[in-house]
């Protein structure tokens, strides 16, 4: 996903929110996933806090426009979990692609939300 986001002159970011997450399993899983993207750290909730965020994993999609960044969906990533611990073989429905290919031809996009399926963040004040 993120090498169709450069492809698409967006900026993908894989945001880690719990302030506790060692640097260590932070590597680990980007080298389990094999992301080599911008990642960054939330401890504090700034990002969380502004996207609505309330799972992990969880994604958002900001434009920006002439009044800053603007929400235009908060979700799932696709539609593989269908609960906690119950996931199909492969997604049938890919949300954050069909929200992506939609922003790269041009068109406006009005907020879209989807129910994620994620462990709750925890210290969410």
């Amino acid at each position: 996903m993120q090498s169709r986001a450069s492809a698409r002159a967006m900026a993908f970011w894989l945001v880690f929110v719990d302030r506790d997450e060692p640097a260590e399993s932070i590597q680990a899983h980007l080298r389990t996933y094999g992301f080599h993207g911008r990642v960054l750290r939330d401890g504090e909730h700034a990002l969380v806090r502004l996207a609505g965020a309330t799972v992990t994993p969880e994604a958002a999609v900001f434009t920006h426009g002439a009044r800053g960044p603007t929400l235009v969906y908060r979700g799932r990533i696709d539609d593989r979990y269908a609960d906690l611990g119950r996931a199909r073989p492969a997604p049938t429905v890919r949300d954050l692609d069909e929200v992506l290919d939609t922003l790269s031809t041009g068109a406006s996009i009005r907020f879209r939300s989807t129910e994620a399926v994620g462990c709750v963040i925890a210290d969410l004040q």
